[in-house]
């Protein structure tokens, strides 16, 4: 009879013990495995919902005329009467090297309005792709069309308006589209109207204050894309707003940080329970080893054979394990959000890795009991009988 003949019968003999060990391993490489998964999914979803958070870089006109603060940060200086961009540089924007890495990109027109005697800013932009830059925005009525307005919180209180009702900037008689919920931003304190509206009222035809950009964080080289929209539009400020892109990046650090932490103690754990249900098992036999001994058996078979069995024991919890794992994960996104985990999106190097990292710390925890096992007296080991 072979070792690995001796290996599978002890195994099945002891079935308690044996499941005590895989049990041991399987919560573990359960744990492991459902928590990557999870922060897999779960990061690329947050990376995905960041990444529409709004823009990360601006394109302002070179000018010292007027220095704008928009949003809370520095958008660079402005001028409302020279030096504006084009609204056709949007295009050369989309032709830079990196533009595969940008999600939106927003031409703004702003100027200073008079609106029922009241001074107020007023800023254009086209609203197809506002729900990128504003997704905060929860909009009371709907979005402007031509002729129409959309008013900020502040102003709609001032001028006490409401969707249907109608102002009057200069000439030009607009109905108000809707008002945009209270955000905290500087957005309460604007009305915005379609771009062509706004190159209308303020006569800037065919010309922008300002473009932002809403760039895919999570991959894109924000320094190089600054550089080359600078190339394209040599005449235009290009600014990355590093703390946006700071902390979308570091949210994610820090984020799988903790994950990782996790899995590192759930490891040690895991280690230490599989080598004191080894050193058990080892004990129960101490006739079995003594027989064995007796007949001829040496201590380099006594080490292979608690060895091979812990090596059939990992690979069964590993393999259980990384099934478990993938079917608790998919119990959790369901649960905690839509996301699923379908059969494409099984990482089978995932399963090759947590194989063998199961199986190097099934045989590493079995180490100290096997050599021990391997250097019982014979002698002492048959008085047990």
């Amino acid at each position: 009879m072979s070792l690995f003949e001796i290996a599978i019968k002890n195994i099945v003999r002891r079935k308690i013990r044996s499941v005590l060990i895989i049990s041991a391993m399987l919560l573990s490489v359960v744990s492991v495995v459902s928590m990557i998964v999870y922060s897999k999914h779960m990061t690329h979803n947050i990376k995905t919902q960041m990444d529409k958070f709004g823009a990360n870089i601006i394109i302002t006109p070179k000018s010292e005329s007027l220095s704008l603060n928009y949003g809370g940060f520095s958008a660079g200086s402005l001028s409302y009467d020279q030096n504006l961009l084009k609204a056709g540089d949007v295009d050369k924007v989309r032709e830079i090297k990196d533009s595969g890495n940008i999600s939106a990109v927003a031409p703004f027109l702003m100027g200073p309005v008079f609106i029922e005697k009241r001074q107020t800013v007023l800023a254009g932009l086209n609203f197809n792709n506002v729900e990128n830059l504003r997704p905060w925005w929860k909009i009371n009525g709907k979005k402007p069309e031509k002729g129409e307005i959309l008013l900020g919180a502040r102003v709609a209180e001032i001028l006490k308006k409401k969707a249907k009702d109608q102002v009057y900037i200069g000439k030009f008689r607009l109905t108000v589209s809707g008002v945009i919920d209270h955000s905290g931003s500087q957005d309460d304190n604007l009305v915005f109207v379609n771009l062509y509206d706004s190159q209308m009222i303020l006569k800037k035809y065919g010309l922008v204050s300002f473009f932002e950009v809403a760039a895919l964080c999570s991959a894109c080289p924000i320094d190089e894309m600054v550089s080359q929209i600078k190339d394209k539009l040599p005449n235009a400020d290009v600014k990355a707003i590093r703390q946006v892109i700071a902390g979308r990046m570091n949210s994610n650090s820090l984020y799988g940080t903790f994950i990782f932490s996790i899995l590192f103690f759930l490891a040690v754990i895991s280690f230490f329970a599989v080598m004191i249900t080894m050193i058990g098992s080892v004990k129960e036999r101490t006739q079995d080893i003594g027989i064995f001994m007796a007949v001829g058996f040496k201590s380099k078979h006594i080490l292979s054979m608690i060895i091979i069995e812990s090596v059939l024991l990992s690979v069964v919890a590993g393999v259980t394990g990384f099934i478990g794992g993938n079917l608790l994960t998919d119990f959790l996104l369901r649960y905690s959000s839509d996301l699923v985990v379908s059969f494409k999106d099984i990482d089978f190097s995932l399963f090759l890795k947590s194989l063998a990292v199961t199986v190097l710390a099934g045989v590493t925890a079995s180490v100290y009991p096997a050599v021990k096992a391997s250097r019982m007296d014979p002698v002492k080991a048959l008085k047990c009988l």
